[in-house]
């Protein structure tokens, strides 16, 4: 298969994480023996400036790889998480003087959190990369697939989590970098 083999252009690997998990570790040790500069983008359980999500998801584009460990469905990818809603009402006026209403969508977790999604849209508009590697480890991610446009993607049907991610991951990398 014609460029099947091929090693993307960049050697700038993300792991972009909004949830607890350890299964991005075998991606990062795959990586790092190919000669991958990891950068990482962990919002999990701390406090970012409220917008600041929507820029490092911006940010992994144009990369050699990028493992995304958060929530998403047909309606998005999620990039940033609020305990109160006044700070995703800022966010949200942060983000929206800059992008298209469609860009970016809202929705609350039962516990009261507010997720910042980019919508398929928003991922078609402003990430643009046919020359990356991107591996979703998120529940129904491989409806987006289309909207990365991404040299290869990796992502799910259904529902998953950390302990069903890892040993998928551990294979995947295992297999990529030999």
């Amino acid at each position: 298969i014609a460029g099947c083999c091929k090693t993307p252009g960049s050697q700038k690997a993300w792991v972009y994480r909004t949830l607890a998990g350890d299964d991005h570790a075998s991606y990062i040790a795959a990586l790092r023996k190919e000669g991958y500069r990891i950068n990482t983008v962990d919002f999990h359980g701390r406090a970012q400036p409220p917008g600041s999500g929507w820029g490092a998801f911006l940010r992994t584009s144009q990369s050699g790889v990028v493992y995304f460990v958060t929530h998403s469905s047909a309606t998005g990818i999620s990039l940033q998480s609020f305990a109160r809603e006044a700070d995703a009402s800022t966010a949200l006026a942060r983000v929206q003087a800059r992008y298209d209403a469609g860009d970016i969508a809202w929705w609350q977790e039962s516990n009261g959190t507010w997720w910042m999604d980019a919508t398929p849209q928003g991922i078609s508009n402003h990430w643009q990369s046919n020359d990356t590697i991107v591996h979703a480890a998120s529940c129904y991610s491989i409806t987006l697939a289309g909207s990365f446009a991404a040299r290869e993607y990796f992502g799910y049907t259904g529902i998953t989590s950390a302990s069903v991610a890892k040993p998928h991951t551990d294979k995947l990398w295992r297999r990529l970098t030999g």
